[in-house]
């Protein structure tokens, strides 16, 4: 959803290019990632807090920016206040999550799928 959104906003003009370029990015990372990591054989990893509560917030972020486009005056100049600090919340979390990601990752290559089965079994 964020990279469908991401793009079609960049290509309207709506949305700044710094800002599509960072959610796309992380997405794309966190994306081939998890590919990787399922390729390898790593266990399954959950999801974090942070990371859910990034993309809500630029899920809120990315419409603002197309709606801020259109309203005009001091309604547009608030939207566009809220819109920015949904983005830089929503970046900052979506971030956050991915670094925290790595030790997770690590355990996750660690253990592999095996002894995960083994705990679920028991």
């Amino acid at each position: 959803l964020l990279v469908v959104a991401g793009v079609a906003l960049i290509i309207d003009g709506s949305l700044p290019l710094w800002v599509g370029i960072a959610v796309l990015a992380r997405e794309a990372i966190i994306s081939v990632a998890v590919l990787a990591l399922a390729a390898v054989g790593a266990r399954r990893m959950d999801v974090q807090w942070a990371g859910k509560a990034g993309t809500l917030a630029l899920m809120f972020a990315l419409p603002g920016f197309l709606l801020a486009d259109a309203v005009t005056g001091a309604p547009g100049t608030l939207l566009l206040v809220a819109t920015w600090a949904f983005t830089i919340g929503g970046l900052a979390l979506s971030y956050y999550a991915a670094v925290m990601y790595v030790p997770q990752a690590r355990a996750a290559l660690r253990e592999g799928r095996g002894g995960h089965d083994e705990r679920v079994a028991a």
